[in-house]
């Protein structure tokens, strides 16, 4: 985790900070579909590359007054509360990063100047540097920046860039990439709404496919409606594994349709030769889900050896697959070989036990090889 407390070690000085590219680039096109919400539904991106509003002035308590923005560089505003805990060690280091970095540093708190003043004075660290610090009890810069950008958790960050445009906000638990990102010089925030617009869609997506196969079960639509929207999805985003292995599984176990399942299946094994999780998932998917009418465990097998190649055949969940597949194809000695090697690098969690259970179930007799083993739930899976 990286915290505002380490960025200055982790990039030492930096080089000088740029605005960004000055054009947005082109958005991938399930971020401009049906499926992506209107950006400003989403918090992170709200209001970004949008004019600042000006300061709303405020008592200093430590510094200037912030009368305007400082032109050509990044400023950082640290909105805390003295009622709430965790500003304490991004205060103590806003001070340095604004010394090291080209950066202006200001620390908002909202609260009164005496309260203010204590936390300021009791910051952790041998010798703390002090942040300029602007104090508004009044909340005259909450209600300017963190109510409009959706920001309800102290402390928050806000970052306005050199052309006075909002750049970033968040939450100040823990800053990630982001802020280490506008430190370097490196940062695009054009690049971050894309990637959270792609997401959003993706989520999206995923939710309205789930809820046709819902209906689909219950006989309100058809599959063919479920499997429209998945494709419809899949050439917007093509490159989409989870939605390509959900197409399989509608495919293969909602559908009833074997033979375009594994048709589908093998162009996926084709496309994406190299993706482990994908692999293993079409293989596991063939060997436990109820009701499939048709298990074709060659491709199974072959899914799950390519899976298992990749992973250096050191993967406990890999190895429990292919164990399994062996299993269901009668070979029992095979499947207890490898059953035990995916329980000897299975860790000791919930997910371990399943392997475990397996293992139990293929050695103890109450299991036939070519029957599949019963579902496990572990006491210790997370309800």
């Amino acid at each position: 985790m990286l915290t505002i407390a380490s960025l200055s070690v982790v990039l030492g000085a930096g080089p000088a900070i740029s605005s960004g590219p000055t054009s947005p680039p082109e958005l991938p096109p399930i971020a401009t579909s049906r499926f992506a919400p209107p950006a400003d539904s989403l918090r992170d991106i709200r209001l970004l590359g949008t004019p600042a509003p000006d300061p709303p002035g405020g008592e200093p308590i430590i510094g200037d007054a912030v009368e305007a923005w400082t032109p050509d560089r990044y400023t950082m505003l640290i909105f805390w509360s003295p009622f709430v805990g965790g500003a304490g060690e991004h205060l103590a280091r806003l001070g340095e990063v604004t010394r090291d970095h080209p950066v202006d540093g200001i620390s908002i708190a909202l609260g009164p100047r005496d309260k203010a003043e204590a936390v300021l004075a009791g910051l952790p660290g041998r010798s703390p540097t002090p942040p300029r610090t602007i104090v508004d009890p009044e909340g005259a810069w909450r209600s300017t920046f963190l109510e409009p950008l959706g920001l309800t958790s102290l402390p928050a960050v806000v970052v306005i860039d050199g052309e006075g445009r909002i750049s970033y906000h968040s939450p100040l638990k823990a800053i990630l990439k982001p802020l280490a990102q506008i430190l370097a010089g490196t940062w695009d925030p054009d690049a971050f709404t894309s990637d959270a617009l792609e997401y959003a869609a993706r989520m999206n997506l995923m939710s309205l496919v789930e809820r046709g196969r819902s209906l689909a079960r219950r006989g309100e639509i058809e599959w063919d409606d479920v499997l429209s929207t998945i494709r419809e999805g899949i050439a917007l985003d093509p490159d989409n594994t989870p939605l390509l292995v959900r197409e399989f599984d509608v495919l293969l176990a909602d559908a009833d349709r074997p033979d375009e399942a594994y048709r589908t299946g093998r162009r996926i094994m084709e496309r994406f030769p190299r993706s482990p999780i994908t692999l293993n998932e079409l293989a596991w998917h063939v060997v436990s889900f109820p009701g499939v009418s048709r298990r074709d465990l060659d491709f199974a097998l072959e899914a799950s050896r390519r899976a298992n190649a990749v992973q250096g055949w050191m993967d406990d969940g890999q190895l429990d697959t292919l164990a399994r597949i062996h299993w269901m194809r009668g070979d029992a000695t095979e499947a207890v070989r490898l059953q035990r090697r995916a329980a000897a690098l299975a860790p000791d969690t919930w997910h371990g036990d399943g392997i475990r259970a397996n293992l139990d179930a293929y050695t103890d007799g109450s299991l036939e090889p070519g029957e599949m083993p019963p579902p496990y739930l572990s006491p210790r899976r997370p309800r």
